[in-house]
């Protein structure tokens, strides 16, 4: 729990004010994956 307020009442209230906010996350999101991802060193094939 966040504050006393569990996380799925959060981001309940944020969805119903937002219904696209979960897409938006999920791009944020993806886009740090790619980012780190980026920061990996090549990997040589055997």
């Amino acid at each position: 729990m966040l504050c006393g307020v569990p996380h799925n009442t959060h981001w309940l209230k944020i969805l119903n004010a937002d219904p696209k906010a979960l897409f938006a996350v999920a791009a944020k999101a993806q886009a740090a994956v790619d980012y780190l991802d980026s920061l990996q060193p090549e990997q040589v094939a055997a």
